[in-house]
Parts: structure tokens; sequence; C-alpha cells
């Protein structure tokens, strides 16, 4: 992963070029799975003799939720000032910050503008409805939220955990879907969440690394 990402990190082009693929290999992920399984795996899941699964899933896809890893990385950084100096651990918690904040920001933006309806709304998940610049919480399924913050998370430890960086993006994967089974986004919500939350924190550490004093990769 270092070897990936501090080319990057150093190179706006790079950075441009990485991100264009990603983007391309999202928008390709998602419109297929808009035509032909959005709506489709939202009336599976909800299905009665599904419903173990949807318990199942509602047990762990909290695990998502952006305040946990905000109060995490808070306490994170407390602990770091107090206990003195930990050069890298710092630099590390204020690109973490900065990743889930800049991420989080543009997410909040996509939701109000797309005003995409939540699967459970209609009775037969009707996926193409859309109510453009609507902050209701029932039309703001698209990209979800919690497939950002998990991926941004997964892309932020890989930075400290490179050897298994796959497994992370597994894990922050099978998470995100739960929004899936327990019909909180359809699967094209959680591929757009998934890309904003590995863009996202490309982005911000490589403006990090540019011009705050916490650079994670030091030329």
């Amino acid at each position: 992963m270092f070897s990936e990402l501090t080319p990057l990190l150093h190179d706006g082009k790079k950075l441009t070029r990485h991100l264009s693929c990603l983007f391309i290999f999202a928008l390709v992920l998602g419109l297929i799975s808009y035509f032909f399984l959005d709506q489709d795996l939202a009336v599976f899941f909800r299905k009665e003799e599904n419903m173990s699964l949807w318990i199942l899933a509602r047990e762990v896809t909290n695990i998502g939720l952006g305040q946990h890893y905000f109060i995490f990385i808070f306490l994170f950084l407390g602990f770091l000032y107090y206990r003195g100096q930990r050069t890298w651990l710092k630099a590390w918690a204020w690109n973490s910050l900065a990743a889930l904040s800049l991420a989080g920001l543009f997410l909040l933006l996509m939701k109000y503008l797309f005003g995409r309806q939540r699967p459970h709304i209609s009775l037969d998940s009707s996926h193409g409805t859309f109510e453009f610049f609507n902050h209701h919480w029932d039309y703001q399924s698209f990209p979800s939220g919690h497939a950002q913050v998990l991926f941004t998370v997964a892309t932020l430890v890989a930075v400290l955990d490179p050897k298994r960086k796959y497994l992370w993006y597994l894990l922050a994967l099978l998470f995100s879907f739960t929004r899936v089974i327990t019909y909180s986004h359809f699967t094209s919500d959680v591929i757009a969440g998934a890309f904003i939350g590995v863009a996202g924190s490309l982005f911000a550490l490589y403006l990090m690394n540019r011009y705050s004093r916490f650079p994670l990769f030091k030329k």
C-alpha cells in the first residue's frame, strides 16, 4: 500500500488518473446494478422468508455509522497529545479526520442533490424515484453513507496495515452490503458510497500530504 499510495500523494496527475479509472469502474458497476440488480435485490430481501437475514444484518449494520469513528479519532488525538510526541500516529489521526470529513461532506451534497427514494418507502421497492434537492431522510438513499464511512476507514486502516489491505476492503464490502439486506439502500447506492469513501480518502490524504503540517509520507 505504501508503494502504491506514496506516488499518488506526491503527484496530482497520477492521483487524477487513478481516481478517473476508479470512477469509471464504479460507474460501470453502478449502472449494471441500477438496471439489473437494484430493485430485484431489494424485493428479494423484503420477502418474509428472508427476515432472519434482515435481523442479522440489522444487528451489525450500524458499524458503518460515522460518529463512532469521529469519536474514536478525537479520543485518540487527545491521548496522543497527552502522552507526548508520536508524530506519525498524530499525522495518521489528523489525516483520518480530514478523510472522513471531506468524503462525508461530498456524500451529503450528493444525497441532497439526487434525492433518491429508499427501497423501503414503496411496496415494490421502486429504484427509479428521484426527488432532486430533497433533504428528507426517506429520499437520501444515494449514495450510502455507511458504505462511504466503511470504505474510508478501510483505506485509512490499509495505510497502517498494507499487507492485509484486501481483507479490510472485503470487510468494508460485507458490512456495507447489510444496507441492501436491511433495504435501507439499493446496491448502486453502496457502490457509489464505496467510491466516495476511497476517492475522498485518497484526495484528502493528497491535500494533507501537500499542504498540511501532518503529511503521512514525506518525499
